[in-house]
């Protein structure tokens, strides 16, 4: 199921902007994932994280007068989605998934290489903003966390985002450079344990000071609002448990379940703190 899930800037849930049921074709292991960086050689519309630039292309339609903005975690960390929104006109905000180069003044090796998470490294804190997050159980995927206000030190940095090498587009077209924003939010001082919490961010929007950066992290802790909805899909109605033999008789049963889910989602966050 992927899902575009709208959300007011204070958190109230407002409806499902797109839901698609999707299914994966069985293939052998050894077409499931290029090695050796080849998986940039194969056109953005061939793989599955293009469904993520359709919705990002749907939200653009529909979306009017009204200004959207796509929050997305780290698989939408691709040039071919901030490309998109710069074709759109989309403003989008990302959590970053990779230290990439950055910078680059040709496709070509240079002896000098920039790196995103370098670039930060090298910004000054230019203030701090406290973020509430909640307890995650410790399981087998996940060291967990002890709930707390988290004080994050922000930084600054705008870059250049350079299309891959060996994208194949670059036979048929100019692919330009991107203008993008960076973010970074690290929390001071965890607990005795436990890992900081940490956020490096990328957007479109121009962000030039403090109170646009504290702005693009409230907004990427609003994300979490999302997890209650599969929460609430997962635990609550355990729908994996379903006799459920095709597509289509899990689309017609979500439908039937989905205003439930939005009374239910909304009640929760309603009785819990702004937390993560």
């Amino acid at each position: 199921m992927h899902t575009c899930f709208a959300i007011t800037t204070q958190g109230t849930p407002l409806g499902l902007l797109v839901q698609k049921i999707l299914a994966r074709e069985s293939r052998p292991d050894h077409e499931r994932r290029c090695k050796g960086g080849n998986q940039d050689r194969i056109a953005v519309e061939q793989k599955e994280s293009y469904r993520w630039i359709k919705t990002l292309e749907t939200t653009s339609k529909i979306a009017g007068e009204t200004r959207i903005v796509a929050v997305c975690d780290r698989e939408c960390d691709f040039y071919d989605f901030f490309k998109a929104a710069s074709k759109n006109g989309s403003t989008v905000l990302v959590r970053a998934a990779q230290n990439r180069i950055i910078n680059r003044k040709s496709r070509y090796s240079e002896k000098k290489i920039e790196k995103l998470w370098g670039l930060l490294a090298s910004k000054k804190v230019i203030g701090s903003y406290d973020v509430e997050v909640s307890a995650v159980a410790k399981s087998k995927h996940c060291k967990g966390r002890t709930a707390r206000t988290a004080h994050m030190e922000i930084k600054l940095a705008d870059f250049k985002m350079n299309p891959p090498r060996n994208h194949p587009k670059h036979k048929i077209e100019a692919l330009g450079d991107l203008h993008l924003y960076a973010v970074y939010a690290l929390e001071k001082n965890p607990p005795e344990g436990e890992e900081p919490v940490e956020w490096m961010l990328i957007t479109n929007q121009p962000v030039k000071n403090l109170a646009g950066a504290i702005e693009q992290v409230r907004w990427y802790a609003l994300r979490w609002r999302i997890e209650m909805f599969f929460k609430v899909l997962k635990s609550g109605f355990r729908v994996e448990g379903m006799p459920i033999g095709n597509c289509r008789s899990f689309n017609t049963l979500s439908h039937a379940h989905e205003y439930n889910r939005m009374a239910i989602v909304h009640d929760y966050i309603d009785s819990t703190s702004k937390s993560l």
